[in-house]
């Protein structure tokens, strides 16, 4: 990869790319024009016109440095009434729209129109609520399952492709991420807030409808089959009239037309969210590009037009609900941390996108994978809800798991000492059932675990003979067939294993030091007759008399001795202090 020097020209980038070709590269991914997006922000010197060719095609590809200004740089970036500010610069950054600004920032053009539309969206399937991956609440089918705020990227649908590309005939209407009741949106917004219909937001439009307007949504590249349908949910707050929501479909045989679908009845106020389906059978084999959506205007300008787009999904002849989750268990309840930690049994990605997370009806999250943790979990009993969501947006049947705190030991507390003891204590519950203690260290390369039993009405034990090597361990306590509960801890450390001989190359008088590879070590100090070498460090910290984890640089782990009869030691330090020496050369 060969980013250009910033004081590129038209001459040098078209330079580039014939020198990259003869090199047997593609120009447009090993040649990178580069662009300071921190430094200079909306005021760009560089003109990345220059980087078109003669048919208008992008001569390398573009690198922005600091593209993150548009929050960090931004003067009211902790200020959540001000965020709708950073969507709009983000948005402007990348597209060159910030529709609606009333002091527009210099003359960027944005990164988009120099960069085709690609597109991740293909197949028989597709399904979006239009959830940028955090919100200020949850909602679940329309239905508020959290108020928390909240940031998670696994929840992310894929981005809307054009933000905003609007068509229309007079005045077109504006778009936003609605995220509900709680948020601010930019002044030049006047449309009732919200929320989602699944997630954190849904996308609003709004403003006044005296013409038709066609927004396109997604780039595409997705397969008709005779049975598949396409399914729009959306909430109209505002008052009923003769406007008609019409789904888009551009074609991939005819990509200059936009095929509409009418929702009947869609002028319609709604009192809530509402899924209109169409039948797409008609295009059978056909490849859509492009989804959008039209906006079909009345006879008369309707003024405070809006509707929420909640959900949007695109199913094929096949029934993709994916069964219930498997094998759903609590693997750690933390309730003197607040924490939970949940697996189960993960099916493909081609049956699941995601795995919803509930506490009863009250959303904990998301995510792809077969674990999940709760950072904040306070809840003493319930039931642990698992959902499994398809590439269709279909929803499996929950798996469930429950727990209740009053049947498990409480209070419990846990600490090591460093003559490989460890001590517990805890509250036992009042059912009497006999308590089962397990220690397990959390270090798999390094095993260690020990099972007791001790009697119900038990308050404490000591446990001897368990490591002191500093690994962590989980300590878990179950009355009965109750309810388990976990603390986490350390075990003491007073071990350290000697830096080995045979991680170091020595070729005549000059050493060079391989990095230990002991998990907690700290420092390595080498000695040439009892005196420290020097070792530069990283970011101006200047020489040090060790090697020091994470700041030596790798040249400076060359050292030339300046004796051939010297005494060279290497003395290992982890961080609890430990220390172990090794005679590398010499008696």
């Amino acid at each position: 990869m060969v980013r250009v020097h910033y004081w590129w020209n038209r001459t040098k980038l078209a330079s580039s790319k014939s020198y990259a070709a003869g090199l047997g590269l593609d120009s447009r991914k090993s040649v990178f024009a580069g662009v300071e997006a921190g430094q200079y922000q909306f005021n760009q010197p560089y003109n990345l016109d220059d980087n078109l060719d003669a048919g208008g095609a992008p001569m390398n590809a573009i690198a922005t440095l600091g593209a993150d200004f548009v929050s960090s740089d931004y003067a009211n970036k902790t200020d959540d009434a001000a965020q709708r500010d950073v969507f709009d610069r983000e948005r402007r950054w990348w597209t060159g729209s910030s529709a609606g600004a009333t002091t527009p920032e210099g003359t960027w053009k944005g990164i988009s129109k120099y960069v085709a539309e690609r597109s991740v969206i293909s197949g028989t399937t597709f399904a979006t609520s239009f959830n940028t991956g955090h919100g200020l609440s949850t909602w679940t089918r329309g239905r508020l399952s959290s108020p928390k705020e909240w940031g998670n990227i696994n929840l992310q649908d894929i981005p809307v492709t054009w933000q905003w590309w609007i068509d229309a005939a007079r005045t077109p209407l504006s778009a936003d991420f609605d995220y509900g009741p709680a948020y601010t949106p930019a002044s030049r917004f006047s449309y009732q807030k919200i929320g989602a219909y699944n997630g954190g937001s849904s996308l609003v439009l709004s403003g006044t409808l005296d013409g038709d307007n066609t927004v396109r949504l997604y780039k595409t590249d997705l397969q008709v089959t005779k049975g598949s349908t396409l399914d729009l949910t959306y909430t109209k707050p505002s008052a009923s009239d003769d406007s008609e929501l019409r789904l888009g479909l551009v074609l991939a045989s005819d990509p200059s037309k936009v095929v509409q679908l009418p929702l009947a009845g869609s002028g319609q106020r709604t009192t809530g969210w509402t899924t209109r389906s169409v039948d797409l059978s008609a295009y059978a084999g056909q490849r859509v590009a492009a989804l959008g959506l039209v906006v079909a205007a009345g006879a008369r300008p309707i003024q405070g037009y809006q509707v929420n787009l909640g959900a949007l999904a695109l199913r094929d002849d096949k029934d993709r609900t994916p069964a219930a989750p498997q094998d759903l268990r609590i693997t750690q309840l933390l309730p003197e941390t607040g924490e939970l930690f949940l697996s189960w049994k993960r099916a493909g990605y081609d049956k699941v996108r995601r795995y919803d997370v509930y506490l009863d009806d009250t959303y904990l999250g998301g995510i792809y994978d077969d674990v999940y943790y709760v950072k904040r979990f306070t809840a003493t009993s319930g039931t642990i809800r698992l959902v499994a969501v398809g590439p269709d947006g279909s929803e499996s049947p929950a798996a469930t798991t429950s727990f209740d705190l009053s049947t498990a030991p409480a209070k419990v507390k846990a600490a090591a000492g460093p003559d490989g003891t460890l001590t517990a204590s805890w509250t036992p519950p009042a059912n009497g059932r006999a308590v089962t203690l397990k220690v397990q260290s959390l270090d798999t390369s390094r095993p260690y675990s020990k099972e007791v039993e001790l009697p119900g009405t038990s308050t404490g034990t000591t446990l001897t003979g368990v490591p002191a090597n500093g690994d962590g361990y989980l300590l878990t306590l179950r009355a009965g067939p109750g309810t388990a509960t976990t603390v986490r801890g350390k075990f003491a450390d007073t071990e350290i294993a000697p830096y080995p001989a045979s991680a170091v190359k020595i070729s005549g008088n000059t050493f060079t030091f391989s990095r230990p590879t002991l998990a907690d070590w700290h420092t390595l100090t080498i000695l040439e007759d009892g005196q420290a070498k020097s070792f530069a460090t990283t970011y101006g910290s200047g020489a040090k008399p060790y090697i020091i984890r994470g700041r030596t640089t790798r040249a400076a782990e060359t050292v030339t001795m300046s004796s051939a009869g010297s005494k060279v030691v290497a003395v290992l330090e982890d961080y609890a202090g430990n220390k172990a020496t090794t005679v590398l050369r010499g008696n």
